[in-house]
């Protein structure tokens, strides 16, 4: 709780056609469980390690959900993530 990490991922869906790009989504900084990310990816950053590189797919549920993001992604439209955890800095 509340260690920062740092970390890079892209949005895929399952066809593997980009939706949201490395570049365009760039390096993020996150304080776990203490802002808003969309519950897959908040999860699956809390099981990683620093170095670390995994692909996640995710159902619609634990991604955007009914709601989609409103852009690019639809409602209950599962997605593909790879996420590279670069850093974690201990609290």
């Amino acid at each position: 709780f509340g260690d920062i990490v740092t970390f890079n991922y892209n949005i895929n869906d399952l066809n593997g056609n980009t939706i949201y790009s490395l570049d365009e989504l760039r390096t993020q900084q996150y304080a776990i469980d203490q802002e808003e990310l969309f519950s897959g990816l908040r999860e699956g950053l809390k099981i990683m390690k620093a170095g670390e590189q995994i692909t996640f797919i995710f159902p619609s549920l634990k991604a955007y959900g009914y709601y989609g993001d409103e852009k690019r992604i639809g409602s209950n439209v599962p997605i593909i993530s790879k996420v590279t955890l670069q850093s974690i800095t201990k609290k």
